[in-house]
């Protein structure tokens, strides 16, 4: 049973997905008008069931663009923001910058959906070049919940046939603010098999799995 991932495994998939943020964060540029840079510090495998508990707490609420996963990998994507960072990410991301006066409930809505698009189908577009595969996301829905009740309808959506998450914490760097993300990747088991399997290393490189 598949609990941690290998070393090789780590690196490998924040190579591919740091790619998918290098070309998300040039569109999110081009969209704006101002420098945006994302950084990619982790990438890393969790039980479903714990998997709240990335946010700190499953109590904490936090928002999320929600997407299926289709073709040859399939699961849900999640891109989530806490509600301090999704407002300011909102604010950031208008042509000129808004207050937060101005920053409406639309507004907000439109700007993280948006971002969570871009950079959703960015990594994945990534994953499908990198390993020669087909995969489509469905159009974006914004959820604001608990952490916990997020992930409880997860496992609803799934059918309960997914057990682990791949969590990939990034970094929005845009004008001298610094936004904390997470992108998950919650495959169902089939599909998990299949992306590590594509993950080819030699003996030397093939570190441990735990």
């Amino acid at each position: 049973m598949i609990t941690q991932l290998t070393a090789f495994e780590k690196d490998a998939l924040k190579e591919v997905v740091s790619i998918g943020a290098g070309n998300a964060a040039t569109a999110l540029s081009q969209m704006t008008g101002t420098k945006v840079t994302l950084i990619v510090p982790r990438v890393h495998l969790e039980p479903l069931e714990t998997v709240g508990q990335v946010f700190g707490s499953p109590e904490k609420i936090i928002t999320c663009v929600f997407l299926q996963c289709l073709g040859d990998l399939a699961g849900v994507l999640l891109f989530s923001f806490d509600d301090a960072d999704a407002l300011t990410l909102a604010q950031l991301l208008t042509t000129p910058p808004a207050t937060p006066q101005q920053a409406d409930l639309t507004m907000i809505a439109s700007a993280i959906k948006e971002t969570g698009t871009i950079l959703s189908g960015n990594c994945v577009n990534a994953l499908a070049t990198f390993f020669n595969i087909k995969i489509s996301i469905t159009p974006p829905a914004l959820v604001t919940d608990m952490a916990g009740a997020i992930i409880d309808n997860i496992l609803i959506e799934t059918a309960r046939e997914a057990n682990h998450a791949l969590v990939v914490d990034t970094e929005l760097h845009i004008i001298n603010h610094k936004i904390k993300s997470c992108f998950f990747f919650v495959p169902d088991t089939a599909s998990l098999k299949k992306l590590l399997a594509l993950i080819k290393p030699t003996d030397k490189q093939q570190g441990p799995r735990a």
